[in-house]
């Protein structure tokens, strides 16, 4: 690299980030189960390792050689994702595809104008491995402990009770050896969180926030 080249965080590639997106004005951005499935489709169709087609036949870009989605979580009025970016554009070409997708499906199913996401999105760059660790439980655990079964949110992928091909599950579980040690780690950490002696995503600093989406 030349010297004197800066590279902002948001643009390095191989780094793992935190990602969150709120509803402008705190909105429901998910106002019933379909809603959420019809978020998840628009990535999926970016990051499944088979080619998705559109309803014309045309095929998505395949991303997966830029960025990959490690976790999710979805909520009413904002969500949370862990994302790995490989080149430097690699997410935020993955976000500029699927948040305006979502925001045109959304607006025409409700009949509504205008903005959806609040101006910016926040991406926390992640430090090391236990910073990742710290991130992974953080978003499955938004819910209380005995909603880990939560549709919405990619636990029960990371507990070994589902299959998405399109979530690169496998580098998330390596950060905690595996399966046993995923369900280990949630387990112990869970109820330190809710009973809020663990503030999780007070480990989440220096967050940036970035370009503006639809």
């Amino acid at each position: 690299m030349p010297r004197g080249v800066f590279i902002k965080p948001v643009d390095a590639p191989n780094t793992l980030f935190h990602v969150t997106v709120h509803g402008v004005g705190d909105e429901r951005i998910f106002r019933c189960r379909r809603d959420k499935l019809e978020f998840l489709s628009r990535y999926r169709n970016y990051l499944d390792p088979n080619p998705q087609q559109n309803s014309s036949r045309h095929r998505y870009v395949n991303l997966r050689g830029s960025v990959s989605l490690l976790a999710y979580c979805l909520l009413d009025n904002h969500f949370h994702l862990v994302v790995y970016q490989r080149t430097h554009d690699g997410m935020a070409s993955l976000m500029r595809r699927t948040q305006p997708a979502y925001v045109r499906y959304f607006n025409d199913r409700y009949g509504r104008r205008g903005p959806l996401f609040d101006a910016r999105y926040a991406a926390t760059p992640i430090r090391d491995s236990g910073h990742a660790r710290n991130c992974l439980a953080y978003v499955h655990l938004n819910h209380t402990i005995e909603q880990l079964g939560y549709e919405f949110s990619s636990h029960s992928i990371y507990a070994g009770e589902e299959r998405a091909d399109w979530i690169d599950t496998p580098a998330g579980l390596r950060i905690f050896g595996g399966y046993d040690g995923y369900r280990s780690y949630v387990n112990r950490i869970g109820p330190r969180m809710i009973d809020r002696k663990l503030e999780l995503h007070g480990l989440c600093r220096e967050t940036h926030r970035f370009r503006p989406i639809a």
